[in-house]
């Protein structure tokens, strides 16, 4: 017999969105959409530089490209939050808050070392791109 699971925030996938996308989400019922459109944005996957931080590395401000977005709760990351530092090249899955649209992280990488951050600055437009279209054609595959 199969077990039923409650269901959560882990249920579907981080949806890569850019730091612009962020900015234009819109509640839609109870629901959180890009522009108020497509799936329900409950996990985001980001990624950018390390724009500032408070003095107690709780909230980080996460530049992408022309565009900012603050990341709350940083405190509640694996591994603790004592690592983070302004221009870090650094990956953000973050939890969407119910109430206000605001992104509390759930998890946070630095990309920079191994000199690999070239590469991820350089492929993430392409990989947004390519996951929001796939997303876009196939919503049955990713949110059931």
């Amino acid at each position: 017999m199969k077990e039923s699971m409650a269901h959560g925030k882990f249920d579907g996938p981080a949806l890569k969105l850019h730091a612009e996308d962020i900015q234009k989400l819109r509640k839609i019922g109870v629901h959180w959409r890009v522009d108020g459109e497509g799936p329900s944005v409950v996990l985001v996957w980001l990624q950018g530089h390390i724009n500032s931080h408070t003095p107690d590395q709780c909230k980080v401000e996460l530049k992408d490209g022309n565009f900012v977005v603050t990341i709350n709760k940083c405190q509640n990351i694996p591994g603790g939050n004592t690592w983070i530092t302004t221009g870090l090249y650094v990956m953000v899955i973050g939890e969407v808050d119910s109430t206000d649209g605001s992104i509390n992280a759930v998890k946070i990488a630095d990309l920079t070392t191994n000199n690999t951050n070239t590469i991820h600055k350089q492929t993430w437009m392409m990989e947004v791109t390519e996951a929001k279209a796939v997303v876009t054609e196939n919503p049955h595959l990713f949110f059931p």
